[in-house]
């Protein structure tokens, strides 16, 4: 029996693709399996400059833990890149940017 939270995130995860799709993105990706802190990895190559964002997907009542928030974090710190959390609950997907400010 296949799990329903499984759905509902891989589902939110080909929503947000879609999303950066059309707005620009040139390389979108998931991370399906790998474990990593991130579910979505985008890449846009604009004239001078390559905007790289990480995103964790999170649907219905999920919250991104502090072990993942811990990670997103890091990666902010180690690369030049843009973490955000995609949340769906009942309407359109909201992003919020992760940053050192962020408390729980």
């Amino acid at each position: 029996m296949v799990n329903k939270n499984y759905i509902k995130g891989r589902r939110l995860e080909y929503e947000v693709m879609q999303e950066l799709k059309f707005i620009g993105f040139d390389i979108i990706a998931r991370t399906a399996g790998s474990h990593s802190p991130f579910d979505v990895i985008a890449i846009r190559s604009d004239k001078d400059t390559h905007i790289i964002k990480f995103i964790q997907c999170k649907s219905g009542k999920a919250k991104l833990s502090k072990k993942e928030l811990q990670e997103l974090l890091k990666l902010n710190d180690t690369f030049e890149v843009k973490s955000y959390i995609a949340v769906k609950d009942n309407g359109p997907i909201e992003y919020k940017r992760i940053g050192v400010k962020m408390v729980d």
